[in-house]
């Protein structure tokens, strides 16, 4: 699994039980609902940095280098993050009002693993790779896989990005 999948896998369905692992909570004090969605999305982000050690020793074995691309590996994540949050308080809302809804979200999860490039590229396709740039989480995947390979993020993975990020933030 890659970095960006990673985060994806445990962001998603952890967003999805935001609210009713802190029902208790959320009854008994008068914090805004955001509180919850940060505590979500900064849990994950915890587990990712310690995972984080073994993809550091992974790319000093892979020979990759850091430079100023793979430098933007850090904002690349730090977007990542705000993009949780908005996705944590919206899933948390649906899955806390339709209960089921977790168990979909995982099998969707699952099957956007699958569909994803991570351990395919997009260009083993051939004719049909425009398949895959419908696929809005190829572009997260590329938005930080890229630096880290000491590459730029491709445009229309950063365009998606940022389309998402202020769409969701609004």
């Amino acid at each position: 699994m890659t970095v960006g999948q990673t985060v994806a896998a445990a962001a998603l369905p952890g967003g999805c039980t935001t609210f009713v692992r802190h029902s208790q909570l959320i009854q008994q004090q008068p914090l805004p609902i955001l509180v919850h969605a940060l505590r979500s999305v900064v849990g994950n982000f915890l587990v990712f940095v310690h995972n984080l050690v073994v993809v550091a020793i992974a790319l000093a074995v892979a020979g990759v280098g850091v430079s100023w691309p793979t430098l933007l590996a850090i904002p690349a994540i730090a977007v990542i993050l705000v993009n949780g949050v908005w996705v944590a308080l919206l899933l948390g809302m649906l899955c806390a009002r339709f209960r089921d809804l977790p168990q979909l979200v995982l099998l969707l999860v699952n099957i956007a693993f699958l569909v994803t490039p991570v351990f395919w590229y997009k260009q083993m396709l051939a004719g049909r790779a425009y398949f895959v740039d419908l696929n809005p989480l190829y572009a997260f995947l590329e938005f930080v896989r890229s630096p880290l390979l000491g590459q730029l993020p491709p445009f229309t993975s950063v365009q998606v990005v940022l389309v998402a990020t202020i769409g969701g933030g609004s």
